[in-house]
C-alpha cells in the first residue's frame, strides 16, 4: 500500500509540475509571441483593407520605422458608461482606483518617430516629419472639414510617436497628440489572408517614395 502511495504520490507531483511548465509556457507566448489580427473597418485603405488577416508580432519600440503598420489602444474611449460609473462609486467606497475603459485597439501608420520634428496642418493636411536636415512628405486626407486647420509642429520626445490612419473622421496624433511607446502593442509583420495579396507588408510610403 505505501509503495502505491509513492507511485501516486510520483505521478501527481509530475503532472503539477508539467502544468506549472506549460501555464508558463503559455504566459511568455502571450506576452512575445505572435497575434493574428483581423482588419474592422477601413482606416488604413489603401494600405490594408476590411477583413484582412495580419501577423504581427511584439518589438522594442526604438526599432519601429516610418510607414509601419502597428496595433495601439484606441485614442477615445468606447467602454460602457454605466459600467464606469459603477466602477467610479466602488473606488470612492474604497475599492479599486477607478481607470475609465479605453477605446478598442486601433490600426496606425507610424509617421513620426522619437527625435523627429512633425509638422502638419494648413490649407492641405500635409504631415512632414523631419531630423537631420531630412524631410519626409505624406499628403492625408483631412480628418473632419470642421476641424480646426491651423499649421501645427511638435518635436517628439523620447518614447513617442505620431501615428495617423489614412482616411477621413479617424482620430489620430494630429487630433489626440501622440503616443507613448507603452500603448503600441504589436507590429504588424504581414498580410495572410487573403491568399492573393499575402506578403510581408511593405512600409506605407512618402510622397516621393520610398
Amino acid at each position: 500500500m505505501a509503495r502505491g502511495r509513492s507511485r501516486s504520490g510520483s505521478w501527481l507531483r509530475r503532472l503539477l509540475l508539467l502544468f506549472l511548465l506549460g501555464a508558463a509556457a503559455f504566459s511568455i507566448f502571450r506576452l512575445r509571441g505572435p497575434a493574428l489580427i483581423s482588419v474592422r473597418g477601413d482606416a488604413l485603405v489603401p494600405h490594408v483593407y476590411d477583413g484582412d488577416i495580419l501577423l504581427a508580432r511584439r518589438h522594442r519600440s526604438e526599432t519601429f520605422r516610418r510607414g509601419e503598420v502597428v496595433v495601439v489602444e484606441g485614442p477615445i474611449r468606447t467602454g460602457n458608461r454605466l459600467e464606469d460609473l459603477w466602477r467610479q462609486i466602488r473606488s470612492r467606497r474604497g475599492g479599486d482606483p477607478f481607470r475609465p475603459s479605453m477605446g478598442e485597439p486601433v490600426l496606425r501608420v507610424v509617421l513620426g518617430l522619437p527625435g523627429d520634428q512633425v509638422h502638419w496642418g494648413g490649407a492641405a493636411d500635409v504631415v512632414k516629419s523631419s531630423r537631420d536636415g531630412q524631410t519626409y512628405r505624406y499628403t492625408l486626407p483631412v480628418l473632419h472639414h470642421l476641424l480646426d486647420q491651423d499649421e501645427e509642429t511638435i518635436l517628439l520626445e523620447d518614447g513617442w510617436f505620431f501615428l495617423v490612419a489614412l482616411q477621413p473622421g479617424r482620430a489620430d496624433s494630429r487630433a489626440t497628440g501622440a503616443v507613448p511607446a507603452a500603448a503600441i502593442h504589436f507590429r504588424v509583420q504581414s498580410i495572410i489572408w487573403p491568399r492573393e495579396r499575402r506578403g510581408l507588408l511593405d512600409p506605407f510610403p512618402p510622397d516621393d517614395g520610398p
